[in-house]
């Protein structure tokens, strides 16, 4: 009964949706409980406590339940509940703050306001959205995707290998076109051309499509998804295209230039400079007038100007300062700006 209910292992849920789900899920409890203390009522007088609410709070309380529920069980129909409940919520803020002014009351109704619409932006993620919307019992993905290409092989057995293609690929799994038929469960070998030949096992967990899911079978810290995360993050992860200027000291001299391009882990600047591969300049840069500081790793570089870019050098996070914040900074620049998604 449970597992129809909630079809995701509760452990394949993100932090923040068993946060969410569970205040929902446990709104009637609270309810029921502080009516009892604010009224002097025994808990076990259900009947009285009972006609204490009103037809909206009791409908209120449901809401919160049916969400607790389409949360925590991975339903579309809770996933468009939630999204539609929270655009009311913010709806209600709006008009709260056009009709209070500038009162004591303004930071609530901020607040009251703010949060849902946090709340559906969060929910309207990509990597969030994906499992309510496929009706697929599957869990969220943990890290990033990159929408590229890399062709391979599958080896399920001695006898029978396949090639494939990847639709989309992250350190922990990957989506792919794949010219033979695997069966949900087969444990095989993939083998892909990186930087070196690669190769892990996996197992294939659902089908979509036509396409095949696939999921690593090594764990985090493992070479081999070190290796991978490493190839995807200096490579191939997304790049926003900008024109920042960067402070970069290295052995007490400082460089004045302009970043090109950022993504998560890194950015690209332009330099003429004599920088090498695996030193670490110290950089300092502002986004949306907030001032990012830490140590990078030059990670390639670009002398003769290759790559569509004047000639520079690719620098990689080692020790950033308020990543967390540079990381949502980042995602509210890739909506505004353009992205580019190619090698280096």
């Amino acid at each position: 009964m449970l597992k129809k209910i909630f079809p995701v292992s509760f452990s394949k849920l993100p932090l923040t949706i068993k946060i969410i789900g569970l205040f929902y899920l446990l709104t009637p409890a609270f309810s029921y409980i502080w009516t009892a203390y604010a009224q002097g009522i025994p808990f076990w007088e259900f009947g009285t406590l009972l006609r204490l609410f009103s037809v909206p709070a009791l409908l209120l309380n449901f809401i919160g339940l049916s969400l607790g529920i389409g949360i925590l069980g991975v339903k579309r129909w809770g996933y468009f509940l939630f999204l539609g409940f929270n655009l009311y919520l913010v709806g209600h803020g709006l008009h709260l703050i056009y009709s209070g002014g500038f009162t004591k009351q303004l930071i609530w109704n901020l607040f009251i306001t703010l949060l849902p619409f946090v709340l559906n932006m969060y929910f309207l993620n990509k990597e969030i959205s994906t499992p309510y919307l496929t009706l697929i019992p599957r869990g969220f993905r943990k890290k990033w995707r990159i929408e590229i290409p890399i062709h391979g092989t599958i080896k399920v057995n001695e006898k029978d290998s396949f090639s494939m293609k990847t639709m989309d690929i992250s350190p922990t799994g990957f989506l792919a076109s794949v010219e033979g038929n695997i069966e949900t469960g087969t444990r095989v070998t993939v083998s892909m051309k990186l930087d070196n030949q690669w190769d892990a096992p996996a197992e294939m967990m659902r089908e979509e499509d036509g396409n095949f899911g696939f999921k690593f079978l090594y764990l985090p810290g493992d070479k081999l998804f070190n290796d991978l995360d490493k190839f995807l993050s200096t490579k191939l992860l997304p790049r926003f295209s900008t024109k920042l200027p960067v402070e970069l000291n290295l052995d007490s001299e400082t460089e004045n230039t302009e970043i090109l391009n950022i993504s998560e882990k890194g950015f690209y600047f332009t330099s003429n400079k004599a920088y090498t591969v695996g030193q670490f300049p110290n950089y300092k840069f502002s986004l949306y007038g907030i001032v990012f500081t830490g140590k990078g790793k030059i990670s390639w570089e670009n002398k003769n100007g290759s790559f569509e870019k004047p000639p520079g050098f690719g620098i990689s996070f080692e020790e950033p300062k308020y990543y967390t914040l540079y990381k949502i900074v980042v995602y509210v620049y890739s909506i505004l700006h353009t992205i580019n998604v190619r090698d280096r």
